[in-house]
This record gives structure tokens, sequence and C-alpha cells, in this order.
């Protein structure tokens, strides 16, 4: 255990030696980390925005055609679906920035606790949106469309069907987040 805790202590760090610094020099080091997540978060924004019609493309496969009830409404659920995936696609860098900022503020034991949980938290909240995205939205959006009949008949709107995929499987990666295994 000794091993573990000498590399924990010499995790790299931003401060020298870890010492305390101005409040100045710490809200400056944290506008830098803001930015350089943002920026790589805006730069991911661009790849969700081709793999958005993608997604909506597969879930009509389920659906069957789904209609927009706004002007602006098929682009607007596109760029935020693009910007969802944006965060997906650049969480590693923004939790690297968060633990770099954090990080050298912690104890050993701390450090230990975060770095043994962040990675397993990580992997079971995708985990469990994948489940959500890729099983559980298809599946029940099967069963709830078979309440349709020649009396009611499914009419839905892309921002509908879209809302209802992200919440499913956002709610699904927290459950799984929780879970206690």
């Amino acid at each position: 255990m000794g091993q573990l805790q000498k590399k924990l202590s010499s995790l790299p760090s931003d401060t020298p030696l870890d010492r305390g610094r101005p409040l100045v020099e710490h809200l400056g080091e944290l506008r830098v980390r803001l930015v350089w997540s943002f920026a790589w978060v805006g730069g991911m924004v661009l790849p969700g925005w081709f793999l958005s019609q993608r997604l909506i493309e597969q879930m009509a496969r389920v659906t069957g055609p789904m209609v927009y009830l706004a002007p602006t409404e098929a682009f607007a659920v596109r760029l935020k679906l693009s910007m969802i995936l944006g965060l997906v696609l650049g969480a590693p860098f923004v939790i690297y920035h968060l633990w770099r900022f954090v990080g050298v503020a912690l104890t050993i034991s701390e450090r230990r606790v975060v770095l043994g949980a962040l990675p397993v938290s990580y992997l079971l909240f995708s985990a469990g949106s994948a489940l959500g995205g890729f099983l559980i939205v298809p599946a029940g959006l099967r069963f709830l469309l078979g309440f349709s009949s020649t009396a009611l008949r499914p009419f839905l709107s892309v921002e509908a069907c879209v809302g209802f995929a992200l919440w499913t499987s956002f709610g699904l990666g927290l459950l799984c987040f929780n879970s206690r295994w």
C-alpha cells in the first residue's frame, strides 16, 4: 500500500509542491481550464452534428416518419442533440481538467477514493446511457406505439421522440451510475 500512496502523492500538479496560492491565481487557473473545456466541448459539437442525423434516422426506423410542428423545430432538435453529443464526446477532457484543478487540494486518501471511483462511475454511466439509447428506447417506443388503433393514430414530433430518448438514456445512466454493485 505504501507504493500506491507514493504514486498518488507524486501525481502531476499544476502548482509546484502544491503550495498555497492567492485567490486570484486560483481564479485565473479556473478560467483557463473552463475556457479549454468549453472550447473542447464546442469543438465536439461538429462531429455531434453529423451523428445527430444518424440517430434521428435510427429512431425513425422504429417510430416511422416523424414530423416537426414549428419552422425551427427540426433545426433546434438537431442542434440540441449535437450539443449533448458534444458534451458526451468532450466529457473525458472536461473530467481531466476538473481533476487537475481539484486534485491538488485533495489529501492522498481522498485522491485514492476519487481515482478509484471516477473511472468506474464514468463507465457505469456510459453503459447505462448506451443501454437506454440502444435497447430500452427502441423497445419502449415499440411498446408505446403498440397502443395505436384505427381510432388512435400516432403522429409523433421529432422533439417528443428525441426528448423521450434523451431523458430515458440519461435516467438509465444515472441509475447505473448510482448502483452499488
